[in-house]
């Protein structure tokens, strides 16, 4: 747990497969389907490789909702983030990219983020 400007910040993650990943960025609602997804799109065409995927339940590019978080490794050494708003198209890539990314190991976690006022001294 953290503790900034005043809140406590937590973290729960479990592992979650492919295909769990690929429903929730199907059916989870957003306000900006698959926001920043050309962006995450361009660094794989560069040759950057999935290295690490999280389901955040908050903290997404598109108004704090839930978003995938891929953590991304070029052959070169150089790494890269990238948040992509639940919709159809990061879909549609998780889907094409499943037995791949199974076959390379790649682990795939659901975190639970959930954030708290932080008690104040005195209170």
């Amino acid at each position: 747990m953290a503790i900034v400007s005043g809140r406590s910040i937590s973290v729960n993650s479990k592992p979650i497969s492919l295909d769990e990943l690929t429903t929730l960025a199907e059916r989870t609602w957003s306000p900006v389907p698959d926001l920043n997804f050309d962006t995450f799109q361009r660094w794989i065409e560069d040759g950057f490789k999935v290295e690490r995927i999280f389901w955040l339940t908050r903290y997404s590019p598109a108004h704090g909702g839930p978003g995938i978080y891929f953590l991304l490794k070029h052959p070169e050494g150089r790494e890269a983030v990238t948040i992509v708003a639940p919709g159809k198209k990061v879909a549609e890539f998780t889907r094409l990219h499943s037995q791949e990314w199974a076959s390379q190991g790649i682990e795939i976690e659901l975190a639970d983020i959930s954030v708290q006022r932080a008690a104040q001294g005195g209170e």
